[in-house]
């Protein structure tokens, strides 16, 4: 896996719309938003498409769906795209390279280090506009496949992870894709001490991925696991949506009541 040259910055972020019966012209109430992460050899257009029924069954709840591209394209598609994307939207596109395998395909330090300045800077740009849209803030992470790697890395982060409340990883490959050296905001045992949701494909050949990232960069006591009969794939049935919704409703529920004791 050779580094690839970026195309130009792209932080334009996707969001999901609402539907009709929950936005409300006349109401004051802000949503609150999920920054979603797309997989490797994938895009925001394309997790776009397979958010629709998650993106509307939290809309009701006052939680919106943004989705930034990574800043780096791929010439193939990544697991979980085909065979429904196989025409899909172009670039398909790549967060940062994990150090662990960059060292395995002789990629530099350097490199790596670039990498991860670009990607931050594509997630800063992202929650700049979540809040200037007036969608209210960022309280959330939905990572998918390698974006769920990206989402725990995000909570390890001193910058980026201090306004993160609740994090669901969506049939997660292990690593956590890490922004900087030492730098992990972990609060119990190295562990991210935040409410999080695993969703787990019973089909799916990474699984044994996505229960090791559940399983050591989160503290348990806060861990929700919805496993689903998918493979590596977003939950798109009602019964796997339902079940999905009801853990991050729960976790960001989880999160709002340790807010209020803190401040009492």
């Amino acid at each position: 896996m050779s580094p690839l040259q970026p195309p130009p910055l792209n932080t334009t972020t996707n969001p999901l719309p609402r539907p009709p019966n929950v936005t409300n012209p006349n109401s004051s109430q802000k949503t609150d938003t999920i920054l979603c992460l797309h997989g490797y050899g994938t895009s925001s257009s394309i997790l776009h498409l397979q958010l629709r029924a998650l993106a509307t069954a939290l809309a009701e709840h006052n939680l919106h769906l943004a989705i930034p591209d990574a800043p780096f394209s791929v010439s193939a598609p990544g697991p979980g795209t085909l065979p429904a994307f196989a025409d899909g939207p172009r670039p398909f596109r790549r967060w940062h390279t994990d150090a662990t395998l960059a060292k395995l395909f002789g990629v530099s330090d350097q490199v790596v280090e670039e990498e991860r300045g670009k990607v931050k800077e594509v997630l800063r740009e992202s929650v700049k506009k979540v809040e200037e849209e007036g969608s209210g803030r960022v309280v959330g992470l939905l990572g998918f496949s390698q974006g769920a790697g990206l989402a725990a890395g995000i909570c390890m982060d001193p910058e980026l992870g201090g306004g993160v409340e609740f994090v669901v990883c969506v049939c997660g490959l292990y690593p956590a894709l890490r922004l900087g050296v030492g730098e992990e905001k972990t609060d119990v045992g190295g562990r991210i001490n935040l409410p999080s949701v695993h969703v787990l494909g019973a089909r799916d050949g990474w699984k044994g991925q996505g229960v090791k990232i559940m399983e050591e960069y989160f503290v348990q006591e806060k861990v929700r696991m919805v496993e689903c009969q998918i493979g590596h794939e977003m939950p798109s049935r009602p019964k796997d949506v339902a079940a999905v919704v009801n853990a991050v409703l729960e976790a960001w529920r989880e999160a709002q009541e340790a807010q209020a004791r803190q401040q009492c």
